[in-house]
């Protein structure tokens, strides 16, 4: 489980995942995503009518963040047969270590308690919001000012990516994108199994348990790397994604065992095994073949947003400049909840 970390920069075993994602990103035509007109290449039109789908959307993720108590989005209320339930990631969290009480290792369970029970409830306010947005479409209000109709084909959830993959398989395959939007959800799944893998790579890279302020310090070099991935091509997040899991909804992705992590110049940076890197390559050709080798940035780079109205004690403060991506907004939701979620039970 110690072994010493490869120093190589890329091996047949281990490739950085930075390298790895700045080769696909060079592969592929970068399209201007600024409006040119009518007769604009197809996948600016579709960038272009991502962003508007997700600005569109946030405003009810920001709702559903308010409603909370914490001002995290940690709970959230269910009407069922007429009863109403608040369910809150803290209560799930002990009623899962109540549940394994007999586990030997309670580190491993409460980490695993913290990781799954913020996701799960993170992923039901994902959800009301979007139940919430997508009724102003059904309506006879006045309908959700898009500027373009909604194709079915293409809008299949703001949450999910359009699944490609054989139900019958365990090993990771495919997630077709729908090359319309990368995945708030998967996105936020993405951070929560960087979390849960983090204390095991570090583990194996040092030798060392993690502890909670070593524990700050790697995701907030982590931070930096989701977000660079933000900036890249929808390509390279969907076939990272994909190769994590061959079902992105899980909240604990089976293929990211297959991530490690090394420390270079006092910065701790993530690599993939070379099982990984095939299944990447595979998914890659895949996603290469739909999008026609053409480059278009994540949506959510190009997406912009007021501040997630966060709770001040637990949340990073927004950009002063006021100019926010949904990305980087998405990672300080992310931060704000493991800050009081995990980062307190190391």
């Amino acid at each position: 489980m110690n072994t010493p970390p490869n120093t190589n920069k890329f091996t047949s075993n281990n490739f950085f995942l930075h390298e790895v994602l700045m080769a696909t990103n060079k592969k592929f035509k970068n399209l201007n995503h600024k409006k040119t007109g009518p007769d604009q290449n197809p996948a600016v039109t579709a960038s272009h009518n991502s962003v508007a789908y997700i600005e569109s959307f946030w405003p009810y993720l920001a709702n559903e963040i308010l409603s909370d108590l914490d001002k995290l989005g940690t709970s959230i209320t269910h009407n069922e047969k007429g009863e109403t339930q608040r369910i809150s990631s803290e209560e799930l969290r002990k009623n899962f270590i109540e549940k394994n009480t007999n586990h030997p290792d309670k580190q491993h369970i409460s980490r695993l308690a913290s990781i799954l029970s913020s996701a799960a409830v993170m992923q039901q306010v994902l959800s009301a919001a979007t139940t919430n947005w997508a009724a102003k479409f059904d309506s006879n209000e006045p309908k959700c000012p898009l500027s373009f109709a909604l194709d079915p084909e293409q809008y299949v959830s703001l949450r999910v990516l359009l699944p490609e993959k054989s139900t019958s398989k365990t090993v990771p395959e495919s997630n077709a994108p729908t090359l319309v939007i990368g995945g708030t959800s998967t996105a936020v799944n993405l951070c929560w199994n960087f979390l849960y893998r983090m204390p095991i790579a570090y583990k194996e890279a040092t030798g060392e348990t993690l502890d909670r302020k070593s524990a700050k310090r790697v995701w907030s070099d982590t931070k930096d790397f989701l977000f660079k991935l933000g900036a890249g091509s929808l390509t390279a997040f969907v076939a990272l994604a994909s190769a994590c899991s061959a079902d992105t909804n899980e909240l604990i992705w089976e293929g990211a065992a297959d991530l490690s992590m090394e420390k270079i110049g006092g910065k701790f940076v993530w690599k993939m095994n070379g099982e990984m890197y095939n299944r990447y390559n595979i998914i890659l050709k895949k996603i290469e073949t739909r999008q026609n080798a053409h480059y278009v940035g994540c949506a959510a780079l190009h997406a912009r947003s007021a501040p997630l109205p966060l709770s001040e004690q637990w949340s990073d403060q927004p950009s002063k400049n006021g100019d926010l991506s949904i990305f980087s907004e998405l990672l300080r939701w992310v931060t704000a909840v493991a800050n009081k979620q995990y980062f307190e039970y190391l």
